[in-house]
Formats: C-alpha cells, sequence, structure tokens
C-alpha cells in the first residue's frame, strides 16, 4: 500500500483523520497510543542547520546556515555564523592594498553553546587561525571575489574557504 493520495481526496483524508481523533476522545488510551509515538519523533527532530561532515587537511567550502562535523570523531562542529566585512580590491579595479574579508565562525564541542570565533583574511597580522578541539582551523579565502566596488553581497551568497588540520602538539 501506498501513502500516495489521488489529486482532491486530500481534504476527505484530513476529514476523516480529524473525525478520527474526535472520537478517540471517548477513549482516552486511544488518544494516547497515537498520540505518544507522535510526539516522540516531533521530539528527536532537528531544526535550522544541516550537518556535513568536514575532511581534516583539505580546504573546504563552508557557507552560512550548514553545520560541519570535523572528522574523525565528530564532538566538534563549526558553522559559518557571518561574513562582517569585505574591503577586497574588487578584480576590475586597481587598489593601493588588496583589502581584507572577515567572518565569524561558530565552534561547538559536543552539546556545548556555539563560541563565536573572528577570523580575518588579508591583514598583517591577521587572526586567519584558531584551534579547537585539538585541530586548528585555518581561514583560506572567501569567495566569490568582488568584480567592482559596491555593497556587500547577500549572506547566503558568500563561501568561506577553511582548511581543518591536527593542532600542533606543544
Amino acid at each position: 500500500m501506498t501513502d500516495a493520495v489521488p489529486a482532491g481526496y486530500g481534504l476527505a483524508i484530513m476529514a476523516f483523520r480529524l473525525r478520527s481523533f474526535r472520537l478517540s476522545r471517548a477513549r482516552p488510551w486511544a488518544t494516547f497510543r497515537t498520540l505518544v509515538p507522535a510526539l516522540v519523533l516531533a521530539s528527536s527532530c532537528t531544526y535550522g542547520t544541516i550537518t556535513e561532515p568536514a575532511a581534516i587537511g583539505a580546504s573546504m567550502p563552508v557557507v552560512v546556515g550548514r553545520e560541519y562535523e570535523v572528522q574523525p570523531d565528530g564532538v566538534l562542529r563549526l558553522s559559518l555564523l557571518s561574513v562582517d566585512a569585505d574591503s577586497r580590491c574588487p578584480s576590475r579595479a586597481t587598489c593601493v592594498w588588496g583589502g581584507s574579508a572577515t567572518i565569524t565562525l561558530g565552534l561547538r564541542m559536543g552539546m556545548g553553546p556555539t563560541v563565536p570565533t573572528p577570523l580575518t583574511w588579508g591583514l598583517e597580522p591577521a587572526r586567519r587561525t584558531t584551534t579547537a578541539g585539538g585541530v586548528r582551523i585555518t581561514f583560506d579565502s572567501l569567495s566569490p571575489w568582488p568584480e567592482v566596488p559596491g555593497p556587500m553581497l547577500a549572506q547566503s551568497q558568500y563561501k568561506a574557504w577553511l582548511t581543518v588540520s591536527p593542532a600542533p602538539v606543544n
């Protein structure tokens, strides 16, 4: 049996389910038996970010709205919270200096809180790296590169390129 519903039958099925729910109020155990599994399923869902694996040792694009599990243990999670500044020299312009870009990464250990961590590319001495959970995270670049001077792009259009590598042991 399939769950596909022919066109036009959706309201009839919804009305039947509503009527069935009202009838089950006379039998509280039937409502309880139906409602509890639905609540358990709903509470096990996660909302918000999509989690993807992040490989150690490779440069990878990170976008706003996604969370990345640092492999192999997956205890550390990182996300791009925002692109705070983008003053890089546009490719169709001649500039005195190359400019810079600042992002805010969110770092989270296990189920702990997300810690905002700003990283800056392009400035000397810039804070391009951070260390957490036994790994070093380096902000390599930001794409797309601006072509002409103007306002920043929408947050969803940016990709921050990061390299995750084992942290040096002191």
